[in-house]
């Protein structure tokens, strides 16, 4: 799901429309050739120029002299011998150049967009998948960044939530979907989407009792079932907690996290 060079075109797509607006003549990144593997490498770098419709008035100051000659530096103004000549994954050349110019807040060399993380991508996938490329809400979309999640069967999901604060988080973004609670004893909110059958609800409620504190699997466990329009239907089921080693969870996770 590494969508580094289709957010880099439409960055650069913005961005040229700001060019124009203001009557600029060309837009200057931080792009160094081979900083990043997937998405800046030459052929990364030729596309994403040729893509945003930036093409010769797309500079990049740091590598452009790897790289093939720009409208600033053919109209000479810019002088490609002044530049520094940067290229590969290291990043403590842009870090002394920070120090030069007097730059000291700077964002730390690394991650961040939840797309190349590989839980957040699995779910996504998933919900593609179940939902179809335009059928994932906002809500949705962060919800994929919250709790355990688990494909109960093609038309059923379920999230847990980890600990209080992500049971409130989940409760805020419900969005009409069906919420589970222990009724007498600690443990997770659970939301279930999709369109859940009998059979998936007491999947889901087996699997949330499996991760709340309960006593052992001859204790079954009261589970606070909620749904309708303004969860005014409510109903409390005992169910007994799914074992531990249940092969069918690590099916159902939708990540690579321990189980």
């Amino acid at each position: 799901m590494n969508p580094c060079v289709d957010c880099r075109i439409f960055i650069l797509r913005v961005a040229r429309e700001v060019m124009e607006a203001e009557g600029a003549q060309f837009v200057i990144t931080g792009e160094v050739l081979g900083q990043r593997p997937m998405s800046q490498h030459s052929k990364a770098l030729s596309l994403v120029a040729r893509e945003s419709g930036l093409e010769e008035r797309l500079l990049r100051p740091l590598s452009a002299r790897f790289l093939p000659g720009t409208l600033p530096v053919k109209e000479g103004w810019i002088r490609l011998e002044e530049l520094p000549e940067l290229q590969g994954r290291g990043r403590q050349p842009q870090i002394e150049l920070a120090k030069q110019y007097g730059i000291h807040d700077f964002p730390q060399p690394a991650g961040g967009c939840l797309l190349i993380e590989k839980a957040y991508s699995a779910r996504l996938r998933d919900a593609f998948a179940a939902y179809g490329e335009d059928g994932v809400d906002r809500a949705g979309f962060e919800l994929l960044a919250l709790g355990r999640h688990f494909r109960l069967s093609p038309t059923a999901k379920l999230i847990l939530g980890h600990d209080e604060q992500e049971n409130a988080k989940l409760l805020l973004k419900a969005g009409g979907r069906i919420v589970l609670d222990p009724a007498d004893i600690m443990g997770p909110t659970g939301l279930v989407e999709g369109n859940p059958t009998e059979e998936d609800l007491r999947l889901a409620s087996s699997l949330l009792a499996r991760y709340s504190d309960h006593r052992g699997l001859d204790e079954p466990v009261r589970v606070l079932v909620r749904s309708g329009p303004g969860y005014q239907q409510e109903k409390v089921e005992e169910i007994r907690p799914l074992p531990v080693d249940d092969a069918r969870i690590a099916e159902w996770r939708l990540d690579d996290t321990k189980r």
